[in-house]
């Protein structure tokens, strides 16, 4: 999962630069795109192993 969303948000800044917008291919949005999804699913991560149990 985790792989296939940073591999869309590469994939969308490639559809920047080759759709006619007035937007670009840009390495840091990349990584920006990249940084989100791997605190994000640190926050999952953690979120998970540390919530109440309803039993």
């Amino acid at each position: 999962m985790v792989f296939g969303l940073i591999l869309f948000g590469l994939m969308v800044e490639f559809l920047q630069d080759i759709l006619p917008t007035k937007r670009s291919f840009e390495w840091l949005d990349v990584l920006c795109n990249t940084l989100g999804v791997l605190f994000g699913t640190t926050v999952y991560l953690i979120y998970t192993k540390f919530k109440p149990h309803n039993s």
